[in-house]
């Protein structure tokens, strides 16, 4: 366990907390004190610290940095590489948008990459090779689906 180097209000720690239970980390269900009227500022003040991350589709993780606030060792699978690679990229570029897609639990195929970022499919695949593993150090797995289509994650 590590020291907390962040003050927290309750409410962070309790979601934080709940967070770090859970097998994906996510931060949803709030508790019950967080109303819908408050539920944008409490996730975008948690965002601005970099204890939560936020994932295509509005979902919201407990990042590294929030695994340590709380005391917490964050768990050593491909989602802590995945929070330190975010933690470096710019925020909103292609390379965010990128590591995103890669790190939803289905993954992402090289079309649904080359037309989210609006990149021809071999960029998409010299920067998986390139930045994200050789640069970034990222793990980058592949399944062949049921359907033939091939899935890249990261992790």
């Amino acid at each position: 366990m590590t020291a907390k180097p962040t003050k927290l209000t309750a409410t962070q720690e309790a979601i934080l907390k709940a967070a770090a239970k859970r097998p994906d980390g996510d931060i949803e269900p709030l508790p019950s004190n967080v109303t819908p009227g408050v539920r944008q500022r409490v996730i975008d003040g948690m965002l601005s610290r970099a204890l939560v991350i936020r994932f295509p589709g509005g979902v919201h993780r407990i990042s590294h940095h929030g695994y340590e606030s709380i005391g917490m060792t964050p768990p050593t699978d491909g989602q802590t590489a995945i929070d330190a690679a975010l933690a470096k990229t710019r925020s909103g570029t292609k390379q965010e948008t990128l590591l995103k897609l890669l790190s939803r639990r289905e993954g992402a195929s090289i079309d649904e990459l080359a037309e989210a970022l609006d990149w021809q499919r071999h960029t998409v695949r010299g920067t998986m090779s390139h930045t994200l593993k050789k640069r970034l150090g990222l793990a980058i797995t592949s399944e062949k689906g049921e359907d033939g289509v091939r899935r890249y994650r990261v992790g």
